[in-house]
Protein backbone atom coordinates (compact mmCIF):
# COMPACT_ATOMS: atom_id res chain seq x y z
CA UNK A 1 0.00 0.00 0.00
CA UNK A 2 2.94 2.15 0.63
CA UNK A 3 3.94 1.97 -2.78
CA UNK A 4 0.49 2.35 -3.97
CA UNK A 5 0.71 5.92 -2.15
CA UNK A 6 4.01 6.90 -3.14
CA UNK A 7 2.91 6.09 -7.25
CA UNK A 8 -0.37 8.19 -6.18
CA UNK A 9 2.33 11.01 -5.40
CA UNK A 10 4.26 10.80 -7.58
CA UNK A 11 1.22 10.97 -10.11
CA UNK A 12 0.11 14.14 -8.04
CA UNK A 13 3.33 15.78 -8.12
CA UNK A 14 3.65 15.14 -12.02
CA UNK A 15 0.03 16.33 -12.76
CA UNK A 16 0.66 19.95 -10.64
CA UNK A 17 3.85 20.43 -12.30
CA UNK A 18 2.49 19.48 -15.99
CA UNK A 19 -0.33 21.76 -14.92
CA UNK A 20 1.89 24.47 -14.21
CA UNK A 21 3.94 24.30 -16.70
CA UNK A 22 1.05 24.81 -19.43
CA UNK A 23 -0.59 27.60 -17.05
CA UNK A 24 2.52 28.98 -17.38
CA UNK A 25 2.79 28.72 -21.03
CA UNK A 26 -0.70 29.94 -21.87
CA UNK A 27 0.20 33.05 -19.14
CA UNK A 28 3.46 33.72 -21.35
CA UNK A 29 1.51 33.46 -24.93
CA UNK A 30 -1.25 35.75 -23.30
CA UNK A 31 1.98 38.15 -21.94
CA UNK A 32 3.57 38.00 -25.14
CA UNK A 33 0.24 38.89 -27.30
CA UNK A 34 -0.25 41.96 -24.88
CA UNK A 35 3.20 43.01 -24.82
CA UNK A 36 2.90 43.28 -28.58
CA UNK A 37 -0.71 44.74 -28.54
CA UNK A 38 0.86 47.46 -26.65
CA UNK A 39 3.50 48.00 -28.67
CA UNK A 40 0.97 48.66 -31.59
CA UNK A 41 -0.60 50.68 -30.21
CA UNK A 42 2.00 53.35 -28.76
CA UNK A 43 3.20 52.85 -32.29
CA UNK A 44 -0.60 54.22 -33.57
CA UNK A 45 -0.32 56.58 -30.83
CA UNK A 46 2.77 58.01 -31.91
CA UNK A 47 1.41 58.31 -35.40
CA UNK A 48 -1.51 60.15 -34.48
CA UNK A 49 0.57 62.32 -32.10
CA UNK A 50 2.98 63.04 -35.67
CA UNK A 51 -0.34 63.91 -37.58
CA UNK A 52 -1.83 66.00 -34.64
CA UNK A 53 1.62 68.38 -35.00
CA UNK A 54 0.99 67.96 -38.82
CA UNK A 55 -2.34 69.32 -38.92
CA UNK A 56 -2.01 71.35 -35.88
CA UNK A 57 1.20 73.30 -38.31
CA UNK A 58 -0.67 73.61 -41.13
CA UNK A 59 -3.69 74.94 -39.53
CA UNK A 60 -1.60 77.74 -37.77
CA UNK A 61 0.05 78.60 -41.48
CA UNK A 62 -3.79 78.54 -42.63
CA UNK A 63 -4.90 81.21 -40.08
CA UNK A 64 -2.02 83.18 -40.41
CA UNK A 65 -2.90 82.79 -44.48
CA UNK A 66 -5.86 84.37 -43.56
CA UNK A 67 -4.78 86.93 -40.65
CA UNK A 68 -2.69 88.29 -43.87
CA UNK A 69 -5.65 88.28 -46.13
CA UNK A 70 -7.90 90.45 -44.04
CA UNK A 71 -5.14 92.81 -43.10
CA UNK A 72 -4.59 93.34 -46.90
CA UNK A 73 -8.31 93.80 -47.69
CA UNK A 74 -9.06 95.97 -44.63
CA UNK A 75 -5.44 98.02 -46.46
CA UNK A 76 -7.31 97.88 -49.35
CA UNK A 77 -10.90 99.47 -48.23
CA UNK A 78 -8.93 102.02 -46.28
CA UNK A 79 -7.19 102.98 -49.16
CA UNK A 80 -10.22 103.29 -51.45
CA UNK A 81 -12.41 105.15 -49.13
CA UNK A 82 -9.31 107.83 -48.53
CA UNK A 83 -8.42 107.79 -52.14
CA UNK A 84 -9.40 110.60 -54.31
CA UNK A 85 -9.15 111.46 -58.19
CA UNK A 86 -6.42 113.57 -59.16
CA UNK A 87 -7.48 116.89 -60.72
CA UNK A 88 -5.50 116.91 -64.13
CA UNK A 89 -4.22 113.72 -65.52
CA UNK A 90 -0.61 114.12 -67.35
CA UNK A 91 0.59 111.90 -70.01
CA UNK A 92 4.09 112.36 -71.22
CA UNK A 93 5.42 111.33 -74.36
CA UNK A 94 8.58 110.16 -73.71
CA UNK A 95 8.90 108.21 -77.42
CA UNK A 96 12.32 110.07 -78.77
CA UNK A 97 11.39 112.86 -82.08
CA UNK A 98 10.87 111.36 -85.36
CA UNK A 99 13.55 112.90 -87.69
CA UNK A 100 12.57 115.59 -89.85
CA UNK A 101 11.14 114.30 -93.25
CA UNK A 102 13.45 116.67 -95.19
CA UNK A 103 16.88 115.31 -93.75
CA UNK A 104 18.16 112.35 -95.82
CA UNK A 105 19.39 109.13 -93.99
CA UNK A 106 22.24 108.75 -92.46
CA UNK A 107 24.39 106.03 -93.18
CA UNK A 108 26.86 104.35 -90.82
CA UNK A 109 28.14 101.76 -92.70
CA UNK A 110 30.83 103.62 -94.71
Amino acid sequence: MTAFLIGLAVLAVVGVKYYTAVGARNLERRLMDTRRDLDEARKALKETKAHRATVKDDEELAIMRLQYMKEKIDDLKIQLTTSHEPEGIVIKDETPPRPAASAPPVNMFR
